[in-house]
C-alpha cells in the first residue's frame, strides 16, 4: 500500500519521499523522517509497524499523519500482543493521531477498473490498490481525477511480495517469501489457486514466527486451508510447519 502510494502520487507530479524498506520501527521511523527532504511541497508516506502493545499509539503520536490507513488488523504478533482484541485497538490508535483516517473494512468493492488492470486477479494487490487509490483522491481536484488503473499500468510488485516470474521448463514462480503471518498466508494460497494452468500447483511454506501458544493451532489451520483447496503438493521447511499436515 505505501508503495501504491507513492507510485500514483509521483505519477501525479508530487514530490514523494517513503519508507525505505520496512525502516517501520520506533528506530526506523525516526531514521526515515531524518533522511526525507525537509520541503514543504514533499509529501512523505511512512510505514508504521508493530509487534507489542504500545508501537503504533507511539510512533502515530511522533507522526500526526494528515492521512493515517490501517491496512489490516489480522493475528499476526500475537506473541506480543497476547490477542487479537489489542491488536485491533493498537492499530486504530493511529486514527487518533490522524487528521483523516482509512481501514480497509470501509473500502469493500476494488477500486474503479482494477480488476482489468494485469494483476487484477491478485487479491491482495486489489485491496491495497484500492485502499492507496482512495487515499490519493484527497490529493485530486474533481476534475482532475483519473483512471487509476491507468496509473498503475506500470506499478511492479515489491520484492517478495506476490512477484511471480517464469522459469526454466515452463514453471512459474511466484515469489511471496518477504514475511509470513495467518492472513498472509492464507491470501498467498489463494493467489496461487486463482492462476488459470493446467499444471501443478505447489505450495512452499515456511514458518509463521511470533505467534506464541495460538503456533500450533495457527499452522494446522494452513494445512487444512490447503487441503480444502486441493494443491497439488505442499512442502514444509521449519521446525513449526510440521503441524501443517496435523
Amino acid at each position: 500500500t505505501k508503495d501504491l502510494i507513492s507510485h500514483i502520487l509521483s505519477k501525479k507530479g508530487y514530490d514523494v519521499s517513503k519508507t525505505q524498506g520496512n525502516f517501520n520501527t520506533s528506530i526506523g521511523v525516526p531514521l526515515s523522517i531524518f533522511s526525507f527532504p525537509h520541503d514543504a511541497s514533499q509529501v512523505y508516506v511512512l510505514e508504521l509497524g508493530a509487534n507489542r502493545v504500545g508501537d503504533i499509539e507511539y510512533l502515530s503520536s511522533m507522526v500526526k499523519p494528515d492521512i493515517g490507513v490501517i491496512t489490516n488488523i489480522s493475528d499476526a504478533h500475537l506473541e506480543g500482543f497476547g490477542s487479537i482484541e489489542n491488536i485491533t485497538k493498537e492499530k486504530k490508535s493511529i486514527l487518533t493521531h490522524s487528521k483523516k483516517g482509512y481501514y480497509n473494512e470501509d473500502i469493500i468493492e476494488p477500486f474503479r477498473g482494477l480488476v482489468n488492470h494485469p494483476l487484477g486477479k491478485n487479491n491482495v494487490f486489489l485491496k491495497n490498490a484500492s485502499i492507496a487509490c482512495k487515499v490519493c483522491e484527497d490529493f485530486m481536484l474533481e476534475e482532475d481525477l483519473v483512471r487509476f488503473d491507468e496509473l498503475l499500468q506500470d506499478f511492479t510488485l515489491p520484492k517478495g511480495r506476490g512477484e511471480a516470474c517464469l522459469l526454466s521448463n515452463n514453471i512459474t514462480l511466484i515469489d511471496d517469501a518477504y514475511n509470513a503471518n495467518p492472513e498472509s498466508v492464507k491470501a498467498a494460497i489463494d493467489n496461487l489457486q486463482s492462476y488459470q494452468t493446467e499444471g501443478k500447483k505447489i505450495f512452499v511454506f515456511g514458518d509463521m514466527f511470533e505467534l506464541g501458544s495460538t503456533s500450533i493451532e495457527q499452522h494446522r489451520r494452513i494445512g487444512e486451508k490447503c487441503s480444502e483447496l486441493g494443491l497439488d503438493g505442499v512442502y514444509t521447511l521449519g521446525e513449526h510447519t510440521k503441524h501443517t499436515d496435523s
